[in-house]
């Protein structure tokens, strides 16, 4: 009977310890689910282009293989470098992909505890000396808990998700009014080049009739007077490019544009944003990526406050403890030298119900606190939408009324003017208010596009259009591409 027991006492240390293992391999394995539950999966790694500094390294085999990335041209092609390169959004996406690994570290059961004690003093009994003891606990949450658990981190998981939407479509809203800035910057300094030029033509003909007699000299200070104010205009106009295509960068998330490399036209910004031209006025997305987050962050606030309400039960926690016991000297008996089997359950009692009852009054206004900046999104976006789509439509009645009416009679007009002029059958000052009326006008019709291309921009973003796809660009830079792109 004590060879048996003496022989039994390893196997029964290797099977606790088989235990423990199985249990904390099958906790693992059976909630492995957890993060996809709600679809949120952890996104794919940010796509990164590094910009090399400094002389580019020898080209490898591997180099060599690797395309030249595209580098962006078109308004379009512009969103779509800065939707892979900005680092802000690699940012979010690296933080999303944090988040997303949540869910299964919150919904699994926490892993067993394996004890191991030996008796400096063998403990004598009966049936025995005493002198080590191995026990095994797993504590279990109360019913629910970790489903609650889960369900919280999914739903801040799906919050990140929206906001890395949102984040995109702000990037590429960027992007776009960078591009009209630049655009407008660039038509307004060549109307300011135009007008020069005919203020040039009017200094002519101020000139020939100053030699007949017809003009005076005073006349021709104030045509370089008015010359000089609309060289200042042009100089201002060619400085603002700096910080317009800084913006540009840094949307991009990419060194500085060439200057010959800054946009000609507004991109299809100009266009009505329907095949039928009208923008009803109820176009409000409800799955505009700040709506969905707003939804998410109820959920979760709700998952949390009935994670607040479930403190007021017991955790439990199951325990199974074995004793090595030693043969028992100069006793008999079935029992001598037998090790005991010992089986555990401890209750985590909540006595403090006063600290339960704050956390459930934490919770619940977190909850009305995320309802509340639900409605409060809900109104921003449509006093948003309202604001840029009056801005928009605004914008192209000016634009029509410009192109087709106010332009052309104010061209016919200088004309005019200048030909009584020469014939003295007009003034100076007429001479010079025609200039003036022709470039306000050009330069209001330059700000009507301007205004109808931010407007244009704007909607986007409000609408949740779709983006364009980032695939067309590469996402990997060569060694052959580093001089180009440092020239950038």
């Amino acid at each position: 009977m004590k060879h048996t027991n003496r022989n039994h006492s390893p196997l029964a240390s290797a099977f606790l310890l088989a235990l423990c293992a199985c249990a904390a391999s099958g906790t693992r394995s059976a909630d492995s689910p957890a993060s996809g539950a709600t679809g949120y999966a952890s996104p794919a790694p940010f796509p990164h282009v590094p910009i090399p500094v400094g002389s580019a390294a020898p080209a490898t085999p591997l180099a060599e293989e690797t395309p030249t990335p595209a580098l962006p041209r078109t308004l379009g092609d512009h969103v779509r470098w800065a939707l892979a390169h900005n680092p802000t959004l690699g940012g979010l996406s690296a933080n999303l992909s944090a988040l997303a690994e949540a869910p299964r570290q919150v919904g699994v059961l926490p892993d067993p505890k394996l004890s191991v004690t030996h008796y400096l003093e063998p403990v004598q009994t009966r049936v025995g000396p005493q002198r080590s003891a191995v026990g095994l606990t797993q504590a279990l949450p109360w019913f629910g808990t970790l489903g609650l658990r889960a369900a919280a981190a999914e739903q801040q998981t799906a919050a990140a998700a929206e906001g890395l939407h949102g984040a995109r479509l702000e990037t590429a809203r960027a992007v776009r009014r960078a591009w009209c800035e630049l655009t407008y910057l660039g038509r307004v300094a060549a109307v300011l080049e135009e007008n020069m030029a005919l203020l040039q033509q009017s200094a002519q003909a101020v000139r020939a009739r100053f030699t007949t007699g017809g003009a005076s000299h005073g006349q021709l200070i104030r045509v370089d007077l008015e010359r000089a104010r609309l060289g200042d205009r042009l100089r201002a106009a060619r400085g603002r490019r700096a910080p317009a295509r800084a913006r540009l960068a840094r949307a991009l998330g990419t060194p500085l544009p060439r200057p010959d490399d800054e946009p000609r036209d507004y991109g299809g910004l100009l266009e009505e944003l329907d095949a039928d031209g009208a923008l009803p006025a109820t176009a409000f997305p409800a799955h505009h990526p700040e709506l969905r987050a707003a939804r998410a962050s109820i959920a979760g606030a709700r998952a949390r406050l009935s994670l607040a309400e479930k403190q007021r039960y017991p955790d439990l926690a199951f325990g199974l403890r074995w004793i090595e016991t030693g043969d028992a000297a100069g006793m008999g008996g079935s029992d001598a030298g037998a090790d005991p089997w010992l089986a555990t359950v401890v209750l985590d009692l909540p006595l403090d119900r006063g600290r339960i009852a704050a956390g459930e009054r934490a919770a619940r206004a977190r909850q009305r606190s995320a309802a509340l900046a639900l409605d409060r999104t809900r109104q921003s976006l449509e006093a948003r939408l309202a604001s840029a789509r009056f801005d928009f439509e605004d914008a192209g009645r000016r634009m029509v009324l410009h192109e087709e009416a106010l332009l052309p009679r104010a061209s016919t007009v200088l004309h005019t003017t200048e030909s009584a002029f020469r014939t003295g059958q007009a003034t100076f000052n007429d001479l010079l208010d025609a200039n003036r009326v022709l470039l306000d006008l050009a330069l209001s019709l330059e700000g009507a596009r301007r205004d109808r291309a931010l407007a244009r921009a704007d909607l986007e973003a409000l609408l949740a259009r779709p983006l364009p796809q980032s695939d067309s660009i590469s996402q990997h830079s060569s060694d052959k591409s580093a001089p180009a792109q440092q020239a950038r």
